[in-house]
């Protein structure tokens, strides 16, 4: 049953005195509550980032849009304000018979270009046929600036590499492959110089990963990178294997594996653990990870495994787990992620064990909330889709390791963001071509006070 006006003027009443809003208050409230609203994307809504401003977002889709008939790679931008498509962009088309869209969208480190890395290319893709690649999009008027090569397969995450400050101004790009299990180097520097949609020049290296864990009678891609973060000075990287479920790092300076974190023991995590995604605090000191089997988040010490990597140049002690894992403030090592809220419409207060925590992101401003978007499938194996089960989006305080509320996603709930004033929270339904506005502002205030 809704929470009735009444009830939530209640609840916001702090400054008179007369009622102070707490977690149960937020609690009792429920989705509807916040939704700000909705809006169709094209198919399948997979990567999604806002501007610096926080005027609009970029939405990667990964199976486009039918344009005359014909489906389309496609890349769609909404206007924060209004909630509403403002532009929708034709990219060069992958593979027909795989992923023909995008992937994932990342914003250079000057803002002043968006990035959209196209998963692969088949044989008769127009632009860099065979793998993917990656779409520079101007971010002042909107327009397609320049195509990439990565010479990689299953392009995903893009990763932006802080200045280094004996590097000058180069830009440096990672790209994870997950097909092909390596990284691709790009230096997106003097994009504005740039005369033709041509950007051979702007593919630097590849790096080649290994790793010690690798089941050798799974067929095709082997390590599956996804996550990558880089040390506030830029000179290290560590790539998640989300296959392995080892975290592998990189000398970012001159793009090379230095060393491997084996998976979690199941002793130390309490249950089976991959690795799925990685966000970084702002100062770089603590790694958020998301476990997709498992059902959980934790964090780490990223200073203290980039120690490590460098004493040890190779397979670091699995035992290093219990020293690089941070606890909350409730002592846990590990948010398990399974409840789900009142009111959604599978799982009404119930514990669901095919969560399947997937994105994360970090509240831009105090880094004091972690949202999660939790894919959640009634099948075991994640790839075996019901469109009708929806997912959720968890909202936990990383002061006190407490999800303050429980959000209903779409179905398959993946692409995640935040505005950078930490006001607004979107979320992408992959399988129901939706976004959902969140007043996060809302809930915060209500929690804060």
């Amino acid at each position: 049953m809704k929470t009735s006006i009444l009830s939530i003027v209640a609840i916001l009443m702090t400054v008179s005195g007369v009622a102070k809003a707490n977690l149960a208050d937020l609690q009792r409230m429920t989705t509807s509550d916040f939704l700000l609203g909705k809006a169709k994307t094209g198919c399948q809504p997979k990567g999604l980032k806002s501007d610096s401003r926080g005027e609009y977002a970029y939405v990667a889709e990964m199976c486009g849009k039918k344009i005359d008939g014909v489906r389309e790679a496609t890349v769609s931008i909404f206007n924060l304000k209004t909630m509403l498509l403002e532009k929708t962009l034709i990219t060069p088309a992958g593979a027909r018979n795989g992923i023909i869209g995008n992937t994932e969208i990342e914003f250079t480190l000057d803002d002043q270009y968006a990035l959209a890395a196209r998963a692969e290319g088949g044989a008769d893709s127009p632009v860099y046929p065979g793998y993917g690649m990656v779409t520079a999009i101007d971010a002042k008027d909107q327009t397609i600036k320049e195509y990439i090569p990565v010479k990689g397969q299953g392009s995903k995450i893009i990763a932006r590499r802080p200045y280094v400050q004996s590097e000058g101004k180069k830009q440096i790009i990672y790209v994870a492959n997950y097909f092909s299990d390596d990284i691709s180097v790009l230096d997106v520097a003097g994009l504005s110089s740039d005369r033709t949609l041509e950007g051979d020049r702007h593919y630097v290296t590849k790096i080649k990963l290994t790793s010690a864990f690798v089941n050798l009678k799974k067929r095709g891609y082997q390590i599956a990178p996804r996550g990558v973060a880089f040390s506030p000075d830029g000179k290290y990287a560590m790539v998640l294997g989300s296959e392995t479920g080892s975290i592998i790092l990189v000398d970012s300076v001159n793009h090379k594996q230095i060393a491997e974190l084996p998976p979690i023991p199941d002793d130390v995590g309490g249950r089976p653990l991959n690795v799925r995604h990685v966000v970084l605090s702002n100062d770089g000191r603590l790694a958020y990870l998301s476990h997709m089997r498992g059902n959980a988040v934790s964090r780490i010490d990223f200073p203290k495994l980039i120690a490590l990597a460098l004493k040890t140049r190779g397979v670091i002690d699995a035992e290093a787990w219990k020293n690089l894992l941070v606890p909350f403030a409730n002592g846990k090592k590990i948010l398990v992620l399974e409840n789900y809220p009142k009111d959604h419409p599978n799982f009404a207060n119930k514990t669901w064990d095919l969560a399947h925590p997937n994105t994360i992101v970090l509240d831009p401003v105090n880094n004091r909330y972690l949202y999660v978007s939790s894919r959640t499938t009634s099948n075991v194996d994640y790839n075996i889709i019901d469109t009708k089960i929806k997912g959720k989006v968890d909202i936990i305080d990383v002061t006190t390791g407490t999800t303050i509320i429980t959000l209903v996603g779409g179905a398959q709930p993946t692409a995640l963001e935040v505005t950078p004033d930490n006001r607004m929270l979107i979320s992408g339904g992959f399988k129901d071509d939706t976004l959902y506005f969140f007043d996060l502002k809302k809930i915060l205030n209500i929690y804060e006070h």
